[in-house]
């Protein structure tokens, strides 16, 4: 587990075998369509360790971890349809962690300083996400995001946004706030 977080004492490895021809068929459909991607071996960070060692402490499941990059709503939707395409014709009963957090600068955190426009931010984005609002998230005022430092621009929740098929609205389970740091579990019922 790659320790990501300064100042957050999170500990929850989460050792399991990762499915390589799944990778490899992901790798291959994106660059097929397009989308730019690249195949590296690392330890998975904390927004994956930590559900998988709560909901399959067994660690029997096979593990694939994608990263989002600098890339546009519309590229990262398409990336999104790709893993769920690729997923579904493997045949197999997969589940899909999208991690990363809403308001998100855990220097701050580290200081115990809560960052200006983060609950703001937290708010409109879950908000959206009930909703089903895609597009209002998608044009949330870049002021605040910038503000409130979004994690990853909110660009894994566009990702989530493909990988679901269309704009779904989802259920918060859960909110915890630290200092400049904003975390939710939002579950959502895949489009057919």
């Amino acid at each position: 587990t790659l320790r990501d977080m300064a100042g957050v004492d999170v500990e929850l490895g989460y050792t399991c075998d990762g499915w390589a021809d799944l990778a490899n068929a992901l790798h291959d459909n994106a660059m097929d369509n397009g989308v730019p991607v690249e195949t590296v071996h690392r330890g998975m960070d904390h927004t994956a360790s930590v559900p998988l060692s709560y909901l399959f402490p067994e660690a029997d499941r096979r593990v694939v971890a994608l990263s989002v990059g600098e890339r546009s709503r519309e590229d990262m939707n398409l990336w999104g349809e790709i893993a769920r395409e690729t997923c579904r014709g493997t045949g197999a009963e997969i589940a899909l962690f999208v991690g990363g957090s809403l308001s998100y600068d855990p220097d701050a955190c580290a200081r115990g300083e809560d960052r200006d426009g983060g609950v703001e931010l937290d708010r409109a984005v879950l908000g959206h996400l009930e909703a089903g609002d895609w597009s209002g998230l998608a044009e949330l005022d870049p002021a605040l995001i910038s503000r409130a430092s979004a994690h990853a621009g909110l660009r894994h929740l566009f990702f989530l946004e493909g990988a679901l098929g269309g704009p779904a609205p989802g259920r918060v389970l859960a909110y915890h706030r630290h200092p400049s740091i904003g975390s939710a579990v939002v579950e959502f019922d895949l489009a057919d």
